[in-house]
């Protein structure tokens, strides 16, 4: 596999997660119309809908944080380091909402673009903590999208204890 074929699975990667919230609010009308229900009125009757519909709604900002980290790679030296950074947040992101299929995703594009570009976790960190107040505020996209999967999180496990 080549750095174009890493290329073309990053950008397929890409699409699917823009296009994962507009499945889903198609899927949820279908149900809604099913069960003689709106997608609104699906929306206001079930709570833990709203929740799935959140979690999948940072999609497409997760594809945003990929995009813009993939296109930086041949910017600086440790963009590399900050690209595979940066994967593996958003694989801790998707973890803690509970979106395995996404997880898995991130998890075989992180796999692949350690093989192919060579990435040591050992040599990302050291990136990162090399000047930690200059590093972090390339992370702060991940750190958003962290501090929103808890968030949700939080309500799915207030939902699952009926609290």
């Amino acid at each position: 596999m080549t750095r174009k074929n890493l290329s073309r699975m990053v950008h397929f990667v890409i699409i699917l997660l823009v296009i994962a919230p507009i499945l889903y609010v198609a899927l949820l009308t279908f149900q809604g119309n099913a069960q003689g229900l709106g997608l609104l009125e699906n929306l206001t009757t079930n709570v833990s809908t709203v929740i799935s519909l959140m979690s999948v709604c940072i999609l497409p900002f997760a594809g945003f944080l990929i995009k813009s980290k993939w296109d930086q790679i041949d910017q600086t030296q440790d963009s590399l380091g900050q690209f595979y950074i940066s994967l593996l947040l958003i694989l801790i992101g998707f973890l803690l909402i509970g979106n395995t299929g996404t997880a898995i995703l991130i998890f075989i594009l992180i796999a692949f673009s350690v093989v192919i570009l060579k990435v040591r976790l050992g040599d990302a960190f050291q990136v990162l903590f090399k000047s930690p107040k200059h590093n972090i505020s390339h992370f702060a996209g991940e750190m958003a999208m962290l501090l929103i999967a808890a968030f949700i999180r939080f309500a799915i496990w207030r939902i699952s204890t009926g609290s």
